[in-house]
Order: structure tokens, then sequence, then C-alpha cells
């Protein structure tokens, strides 16, 4: 299912800093290893200018340990979800089936031929703070773990997800 434009991840703006991207975490990595703290922060700072995100040191510290130089990179310029005035109910069961799928939608060639989960990153790096930026429930990223209940683990389907989220009611302060 297509999703209205401003749910969709802005993949376009993702592969056009891409490259620039990469190489600023490497000048980074280089700063990092001649201990060149003006460096590092200058590095930091033209990523800030080119995401609009707040990109802070312990964000890139030692980052290899978890992620590739390429994932790292792909999830700084991938920009942030937004809040939307509405997602309907369809349009919720889609973002859910997305992040339960595991496929790689709307990505093009040049970022499908790197080593990188693209699919994964879309899901923890998109499409879940989409879904936690727009409802109310808090921890949706847990809905997509199994879950113990009953003395044994189970995975909500992507209806009961979309059930759990769509009746949570906030606490009103």
């Amino acid at each position: 299912m297509k999703l209205r434009d401003e749910l969709e991840p802005k993949i376009e703006i993702a592969e056009n800093l891409f490259s620039k991207i990469m190489e600023l975490i490497s000048l980074y990595d280089d700063a990092y290893d001649n201990s060149n703290k003006e460096k590092m922060q200058s590095a930091i700072d033209e990523m800030n200018q080119l995401t609009n995100k707040s990109i802070v040191i312990s964000d890139l510290f030692e980052y290899w340990e978890g992620e590739s130089l390429e994932e790292l990179a792909f999830k700084i310029s991938l920009p942030d979800p937004i809040k939307v005035d509405h997602i309907s109910r369809e349009e919720l069961l889609e973002l859910i089936r997305r992040v339960q799928s595991f496929e790689d939608e709307g990505v093009s060639d040049k970022l499908m031929e790197l080593d990188v989960p693209l699919s994964s990153v879309l899901s923890y790096s998109y499409y879940i703070p989409l879904l936690e930026r727009n409802f109310s429930y808090s921890e949706i990223s847990g809905l997509f773990d199994r879950q113990f209940i009953n003395g044994e683990y189970i995975e909500y389907s992507t209806e009961e997800i979309a059930d759990i989220i769509l009746s949570h009611k906030a606490i009103q302060l």
C-alpha cells in the first residue's frame, strides 16, 4: 500500500546525503583517532547542518561495535519522521506490516548494493519513531518483540498491534 507522502520515509533525501555523511563520519573517525576534538566537532556540526538533526559525540562513539559505517550514514541521512494530523487504521496497519515484513520497499538500487539491513534501519529509525510520535502508546517498539503471556511466548499479529495502539488512551494531567 502506498502511504501519504508525509508518512513515507524520505529515501531520496537520504540517498542524496548518504555519500557526504559517510565522508563526514570518516573525517570524524580520523579526528577521533588523532584526538582532534575541534575536527570531531566540525564534522558533527556539518552533519547537523546537512540533516537538521542534533547529533552529538555519543551518537558516533564507537558505533562500529554495533553497526557499519554505511548503516550509521543511512540512519543519519534519513530525515526524522514528522507528527501528522491523523493516521487512519489502514495506514497504521501498513506501517506495522512494513516493520514486521523486513522488505526494502522504496529503496533504490544504489542503496540496495550496500551491505546494510535497510529494512531494519527503516523499521527502527523511521517507522517505529513515526508511530511513537503520532500515537500515545508508550514503548511501541516493544509490541514487535515476543511477548511472554500465560507461560508461552507469542508474537502479536499486525491487527493485534494496531488494536493495542488504537485502544490506548493517554492519561490527561
